[in-house]
């Protein structure tokens, strides 16, 4: 680990660690507690209807997986070793949040997609069918400051920070470096029970790409198809080796809302937010002398929100129930396709709907139960009017859950839990000329068509022991396995995607949490 991670975390730890009780705070315990409480880390709007005045936690871990059952644009095999240090507190009137996170990735056998994996709803980038090795990295920090004027009034700040590295191995090779500055200034006010406030949203993010050759043969020879780039312009609009998009500069502007509040007991964690995005796309950099404009530009409106209640305090038993959704709708502007900023050619917009609910009895017991019920539907339309291309599909996702917490005589603690679930497809719509049939078409639209219509089943299991094994904070040692098996498809005769999507695909992770306990807490 990176001397930069250590002091990062160690710094962490001292804002958020206070004296250790005997036993573990039931807020990194009971999973309902622990969301309750993650969900104050970076809103102080919810920390004014909360009395906790601190919370840790620090973690690494491994995660890796792999499988044929993926999209176009995923890679075969993935590993990712992560670090992640979050927490808060109360120093005098100020409120202090913040969660660190830096990644390091590794993904095999990817294809069709030369670009970083920040926004894949953006139609401007480089693809060539040849698989390959990429790496990136993330150094992500979220931060929210808040000061206390009296109690009724806060200002607030928050701010998120993404430095994001990726680079691939085979020709064509892809470099790209960005990097996100979002703010978040606002104000939050309480009366009685109930806390709001409002923010707005301002931000800013560059990006510079590069795409080169170590092998005159791969770039200047026509016998080697799969290396040779396309520059994506739509969702099947592309141009044979046009010049890239080496400087993308991107602008983020929206408001949002937040509210918390408590009646009879139960407790309320509401927010919505509004968020434009502007990116633009040049050849060369704005302060270049051959700078003459954007190529093509990208807007993407998006709405989102999330309600949360939880039930009273009780001895025996508590109850959860959230509810969230999201809307997005993009559409461009650029000169390959249309000759104009000013005409459309790609459209995309997605919608996500879910809620869960989960029922815990039994907590004043040394064993615990949990069962809970998943719900969620996902659509997604991309259009591409010059290509006449248009992929509309939608699923519908159901899950049970079961998680049994248990606490020996020791005060040491097991979890334990299980999630099978179903996916089925609602609608799968695909229409394309054949006439003009490009090779994204065929690469990627195919494919992801048939990932789309696919029916899975899958289910993921989860267990962690928790454990004071030196000092005063407590440790825990987690593992997790997700699988998911995909029915067989039923194909096309007009279809010829490079590859279908189908069998099954995995995701594992090993890891340890340090907790950061609360003089404070009353334990369980």
């Amino acid at each position: 680990m990176s001397t930069r991670l250590v002091i990062t975390l160690l710094l962490l730890v001292q804002v958020v660690a206070a004296h250790a009780q005997r036993s573990l705070d039931s807020v990194y315990f009971f999973r309902q507690d622990q969301q309750f409480a993650e969900a104050l880390i970076l809103s102080p709007t919810f920390r004014m209807q909360s009395d906790r005045e601190s919370y840790g936690m620090v973690q690494l871990n491994q995660q890796f997986g792999g499988g044929s059952f993926r999209k176009a644009q995923q890679a075969y095999s993935e590993r990712m070793t992560n670090f992640v240090a979050t927490g808060f507190n109360q120093l005098g009137r100020f409120q202090i949040g913040a969660r660190f996170e830096f990644n390091n990735q590794f993904e095999d056998s990817l294809a069709n997609s030369l670009r970083s994996n920040m926004n894949e709803l953006a139609p401007y980038y480089a693809y060539a069918n040849k698989s390959g090795e990429y790496q990136r990295q993330n150094y992500i920090l979220n931060a929210a400051l808040g000061y206390k004027v009296n109690a009724h009034i806060q200002p607030f700040l928050k701010l998120d920070y993404h430095r994001h590295w990726s680079a691939g191995t085979v020709d064509p090779r892809l470099s790209s470096q960005r990097f996100e500055l979002r703010a978040r200034p606002g104000v939050a006010f309480k009366i009685d029970n109930h806390a709001v406030g409002i923010y707005g949203l301002i931000g800013k993010a560059d990006e510079q790409v590069s795409l080169v050759y170590k092998s005159l043969v791969f770039k200047e020879s026509s016998l080697y198809p799969d290396r040779i780039y396309h520059m994506s312009y739509g969702y099947g609009s592309s141009v044979v080796r046009d010049s890239v998009a080496r400087s993308k500069v991107d602008t983020y502007k929206g408001a949002g809302l937040e509210y918390a509040a408590t009646m009879n007991g139960w407790r309320v964690q509401a927010v919505g937010e509004y968020q434009w995005y502007h990116n633009t796309n040049q050849v060369n950099d704005k302060s270049s002398v051959k700078y003459s404009g954007p190529l093509g530009i990208f807007d993407l409106h998006s709405v989102h929100g999330q309600i949360a209640l939880y039930s009273p305090s009780n001895k025996s038993k508590q109850q959860m129930l959230t509810v969230n959704g999201g809307y997005q709708i993009g559409s461009d502007g650029n000169t390959r396709t249309t000759g104009s900023l000013e005409i459309v050619n790609y459209k995309v917009n997605t919608m996500d709907l879910a809620g869960s609910y989960r029922l815990l009895w039994g907590k004043d017991k040394a064993t615990v139960k949990e069962i809970g019920l998943d719900l969620s539907h996902h659509t997604i339309r991309r259009q591409d009017l010059v290509q006449s291309v248009l992929l509309d599909a939608g699923n519908m996702e159901l899950g049970l859950w079961a998680s049994l917490y248990h606490t020996r005589a020791s005060g040491n603690s097991i979890r334990l839990s299980a999630h099978p679930y179903l996916n089925l497809p609602t609608s799968t719509t695909l229409n394309y000329n054949p006439i003009a049939k490009s090779e994204f078409v065929k690469n990627v639209v195919f494919t992801d068509y048939y990932y789309y219509q696919a029916r899975y089943w899958g289910a993921q299991l989860k267990g962690e022991y928790i454990g004071r094994f030196f000092g005063k904070n407590d440790l825990g040692f987690f593992a997790a396995v997700d699988y998911r098996k995909a029915t067989d498809p039923s194909l096309r005769a007009d279809l010829d995607p490079t590859f279908v999507p189908q069998g099954s695909r995995w995701q594992a992770q090993v890891g340890v949490r340090m907790y950061i306990n609360e003089a404070r807490a009353t334990g369980r």
